[in-house]
């Protein structure tokens, strides 16, 4: 870059500037190497690339002096993928940096790996898969990095508060299972998981009349439903409601006895459907019901 400058002496002095020099007052995004986006994003169950996102959201506001808050930006990172996709993308062009990337294409796969985990917990691991979408446009960040300064080499390697952040949630992934095992077994997510381990296998006939239908976890209780096929809810008098709760009660205490749910004081609940899926009986079995009944 050439410089003129007019001195007091109305003298005419040039200067030359290095091109580099002036690239680098740019403020460089956030580009981490390959395996530490995906070794801390996976850790972290995604919420490394939240941070990634904050990071380089910053960095374009900077540099381009837009109105934004890059803290929402990235906490909705999932609805602002496409438009960061195309900003970076349009600055590669911009800088001349050859690129295949299709900005919708990349944000419509990254929405769809991001959502799937709403489906069910053995979904989850499957939507991790989602950095692998961030690290074609991290390296075309680290590209345009070098195109702002001739003196950027290398891309952010592991600190030590990222080694620190590692063991902490590897320790979590050990302790977990035990936690869980314990003191969590009455938690919405243990219970929603026991239910869709059983619901597997539903819905199952148990007799010639009786199906179950499936099975629910939430607020410490797990609620069985069934149908008793082709009975119709005008049959049901008191007599028979009566001595279908008396028979599951005894039977549900008995066999529930042991049941490592039970013991921890989650409720069940055991709900019977007739013809038309209308409501026919429903009872709740819990820890001081049973212990009621063994004193009568």
């Amino acid at each position: 870059m050439i410089i003129i400058i007019y001195n007091k002496d109305y003298s005419l002095e040039v200067n030359i500037e290095p091109d580099n020099k002036i690239k680098q007052n740019k403020t460089l995004y956030f580009t981490p190497k390959t395996s530490k986006l995906i070794i801390m994003s996976i850790l972290t169950f995604g919420i490394y690339e939240a941070y990634w996102f904050y990071k380089n959201w910053k960095v374009i506001k900077e540099n381009t002096n837009e109105n934004m808050m890059p803290f929402f930006r990235a906490f909705f990172f999932v609805i602002w993928a496409y438009l960061f996709f195309d900003t970076v993308k349009r600055e590669a062009i911009k800088n001349q940096i050859k690129t295949n990337i299709s900005s919708g294409l990349y944000a419509f796969l990254y929405f769809v790996l991001i959502a799937i985990s709403s489906l069910a917990d053995y979904y989850l691991f499957i939507s991790l898969l989602s950095v692998l979408i961030l690290v074609p446009i991290n390296n075309l960040l680290f590209e345009n990095n070098k195109n702002a300064s001739n003196t950027y080499k290398e891309k952010e390697k592991f600190t030590i508060w990222n080694w620190i952040l590692i063991t902490v949630f590897l320790s979590f992934l050990f302790l977990f299972p035990l936690i869980e095992k314990y003191t969590g077994l009455s938690s919405n997510y243990s219970l929603n998981k026991k239910a869709n381990n059983l619901n597997k296998d539903l819905p199952r006939m148990l007799s010639t009349v009786i199906r179950l239908d499936k099975v629910t976890g939430a607020n410490n209780t797990l609620r069985y439903q069934y149908t008793i096929v082709n009975y119709d809810a005008k049959y049901m008098n008191e007599n028979r409601i009566d001595y279908i709760r008396n028979f599951v009660t005894k039977y549900s205490c008995k066999t529930l006895n042991d049941d490592i749910y039970f013991k921890n004081g989650v409720i069940f609940k055991y709900v019977y459907l007739g013809k038309l899926e209308k409501e026919l009986i429903s009872l709740v079995i819990t820890k001081d019901k049973c212990e009621k009944n063994k004193k009568l």
